[in-house]
């Protein structure tokens, strides 16, 4: 069963909440319940499907799929063994393993921004509509895992102007096109989230700015 306070607290609790009451609703008792939740509501069905159990396998699960994501990111493009290595150094580090048997969110959360970036550098080497429209819905989903990681859109869509404008040169009518793509893709789960806190609290980013 798990242990761990904060799944205790909400990673765990808002999913069930919901799964119990059948619906979204509003849980004034429990402010982190208005956060960008996407890991949350992946654990949501987990529960559905199983217990706590099955949450935990689900983020050890995440956890295997960014150490492949750095051995293919290394093969790509860094020297021979380096992708491994660097999956070796970072799942060798205390927090990394101890979160990776929890129903946390942090290796889960740093395998879809690890994706994100993948995926954003994949586009920019290799151009096409539909892996830019890729790398903004990863893009957006890692950003949706927290607030912290809202910038993320906003950083990744600087690349691609910067990609387009200053190293390729590319005109602004198409320059705005892949911009419109990738922020468009990006933010269709951030903008669910800032509706529904609008519709309950009257402000976007609840809790933050509010009494």
């Amino acid at each position: 069963p798990e242990i761990f306070y904060d799944s205790f607290l909400y990673h765990l609790a808002v999913p069930q909440q919901y799964m119990l009451a059948h619906r979204i609703g509003d849980m004034p008792s429990l402010i982190y319940s208005n956060f960008a939740l996407t890991l949350h509501f992946l654990y949501g069905f987990a529960l559905t499907l199983g217990t706590s159990v099955s949450a935990k396998l689900l983020h050890g699960w995440l956890g295997l799929v960014l150490a492949g994501s750095f051995a293919a990111f290394g093969q790509r493009f860094l020297p021979r063994g380096a992708g491994w290595l660097s999956a070796a150094l970072f799942f060798s580090l205390p927090e990394a393993g101890i979160n990776l048997g929890i129903a946390g969110i942090d290796v889960g959360w740093a395998s879809l921004t690890f994706l994100s970036a993948f995926a954003l550098i994949l586009s920019l080497t290799h151009p096409s509509r539909k892996g830019l429209a890729f790398a903004g819905l990863m893009t957006g989903l890692a950003a949706s895992c927290k607030y912290p990681g809202y910038p993320f859109i906003l950083i990744g869509a600087l690349l691609v102007l910067w990609e387009d404008r200053w190293c390729e040169k590319r005109p602004w009518g198409q320059t705005k096109a892949h911009l419109i793509t990738f922020f468009g893709m990006a933010m269709i789960l951030p903008v669910l989230y800032c509706l529904k806190n609008v519709f309950f609290h009257a402000n976007p980013l609840y809790p933050i700015g509010g009494t």
